[in-house]
């Protein structure tokens, strides 16, 4: 197992392909009606008041005396939200082209992917100059050319990677290629490795989707999100097992991607056990003198 502990990105130094939507930047010294929207970040609020001025969304907008109310995120900025469900889309056919400061990160993560058939990254360092890059080909699941011509065509959702970029700080730069490529979610962090994963694995999709049949047999259906959840052994040497019980500690409330599998899914690891969340359960055991197993419980956000 292998934990990417997100570094903060400031919104402020995104550079991003998709441009800004047209919700104007919120002032203080502007005057804002009713049901007039303003931009601060990626975040998009909703006056709920006339004569609104000089009132912060970022500060006014809960409690009985609010004055705005948060109405949702930017298309450029979904990526950076606290979802990963919200998608930057880009145009059709154009390619979507993010940049984030790489701050001595020693791994990433692109989640949620979709419209895209490829998926190119580089990183540069403080002089500009490129001292990694990498493509991914993320069509999956075709074989042979039987598959090819027979099978509709499957796309890797999620990619980590965890030996691009080395200790240095520069900027990550991920490039989509597709139809209409789209993103869910950018994490750049740091990179732990609490133990390895033992076989035995499950993972499950928990769907939030609503499935109600009347008392004349007439079923509704309502789509909504879902999230990954997987439970999984660790094991781990004794000598390791108080400071992977600190980290995890220190993990309780910290959303982190979580990638079950042994291996990046360049290389073949399995994505259904990379999810972007929260451990509910790391109950260690001490197994004998030379080994301690984590029995640990992963849930995704949606």
């Amino acid at each position: 197992m292998y934990i990417i502990i997100p570094h903060a990105i400031d919104y402020a130094e995104v550079q991003s392909s998709i441009p800004e939507d047209e919700t104007p930047e919120w002032s203080a010294e502007a005057t804002y009606a009713k049901d007039v929207s303003a931009r601060v970040g990626y975040n998009i609020y909703t006056s709920l008041a006339d004569s609104n001025k000089g009132n912060d969304p970022t500060k006014t907008f809960s409690g009985l005396s609010a004055k705005w109310k948060k109405s949702g995120v930017s298309n450029r900025g979904a990526i950076f939200d606290e979802f990963v469900h919200t998608q930057s889309v880009a145009p059709e056919n154009t390619p979507l082209e993010v940049s984030v400061p790489w701050s001595r990160a020693t791994g990433f993560a692109v989640l949620n992917i979709s419209g895209a058939a490829s998926m190119s990254v580089s990183i540069k360092n403080a002089d500009a100059e490129v001292v990694g890059q990498k493509t991914y080909d993320l069509l999956d699941g075709v074989d042979n050319w039987y598959d090819y011509f027979t099978y509709r065509f499957s796309f890797l959702r999620d990619v980590v990677d965890m030996d691009l970029g080395g200790f240095m700080s520069g900027t990550l730069t991920v490039t989509l290629t597709g139809n209409r490529p789209a993103m869910g979610c950018l994490v750049v962090g740091d990179l732990e490795e609490p133990g390895a994963t033992l076989y035995g694995c499950t993972a499950e999709l928990i769907n939030y989707s609503s499935i109600e049949t009347n008392t004349f047999g007439v079923t509704e259906i309502v789509e909504r999100v879902s999230a990954k959840r997987y439970d999984c052994e660790l094991y781990l040497h004794p000598r390791r097992a108080d400071a992977v019980f600190a980290l995890f500690d220190d993990l309780r409330a910290r959303p982190c991607v979580w990638i079950g599998d042994n291996r990046p899914t360049d290389q073949g690891g399995h994505a259904y056990l990379t999810a972007f969340g929260l451990y509910r359960k790391a109950a260690l055991s001490a197994e004998g003198p030379n080994q301690c197993k984590y029995n640990m419980e992963i849930t995704g956000l949606i």
